[in-house]
């Protein structure tokens, strides 16, 4: 990644919506849902929470963009979202408004991973949900797509798969449990991964993400490479 202009990132104005809606809704949600959230690696803490980094997060509610952005509250994330949700022009004005990036799911564009890169090169970060559908009901992890590999590769932003605990009843205090740092260079054979090798580590992100599910990822349990 390159050297960061730290001004020039404070005061991006692209992310006005962005910081509007996290500014007004921030005291009721943090209420409501209490986040809690768990590192799995209390060394990488400092390093997610200080660097620009793309989050790779299941998917079971339409709400999950905006819990990642409340519950990352000192992040500024571009969320990473399909198409379909820009439908009208009242939509497409209120996620644009706010910094959602349109993607394709059948075929991303270059348009889109651009968008990506310039959120990363501000010194901000990226929330992808990799998935590609919402998982209504249910607390399984769908298989990935590539779309989070070819980001990075893109960015050389680290990847840091993200688990959304749902609540068994809205009492309970909602969960984020942050995996370890995911560098696609261990999974590939050159600088970057090859288009045979995309979803392979695509694959070995699903993976790591999915192991966030269990209670002994809580217990420093870590997954093999």
């Amino acid at each position: 990644m390159k050297k960061v202009n730290k001004f020039k990132s404070f005061f991006d104005f692209s992310f006005f919506g962005n910081d509007f809606v996290k500014l007004t809704g921030i005291v009721p949600s943090m209420l409501f849902f209490r986040i809690k959230k768990i590192f799995i690696n209390k060394q990488q803490k400092k390093e997610f929470n200080k660097n620009s980094v793309i989050i790779a997060s299941n998917h079971s509610s339409h709400a999950d963009p905006i819990l990642l952005c409340i519950g990352f509250y000192y992040k500024r994330l571009g969320i990473v979202a399909t198409k379909e949700l820009f439908d009208t022009k009242a939509k497409n004005a209120f996620f644009t408004f706010v910094h959602v990036i349109k993607v394709d799911k059948e075929k991303p564009s270059l348009k889109t991973f651009k968008e990506v890169k310039k959120v990363i090169d501000n010194g901000h970060s990226v929330a992808i949900f990799p998935e590609g559908t919402v998982a209504h009901k249910t607390n399984e992890v769908e298989p990935f797509k590539p779309g989070a590999i070819m980001m990075a590769s893109m960015t050389g932003a680290p990847i840091y798969p993200v688990y959304i605990k749902k609540r068994k009843h809205w009492t309970e205090r909602l969960k984020f449990i942050i995996g370890e740092r995911f560098d696609i260079k261990d999974y590939c054979k050159g600088k970057s991964p090859s288009a045979a090798e995309m979803q392979i580590i695509a694959d070995k992100l699903y993976e790591k993400e999915d192991w966030l599910k269990y209670p002994k990822a809580l217990n420093n349990t870590a997954p093999e490479k």
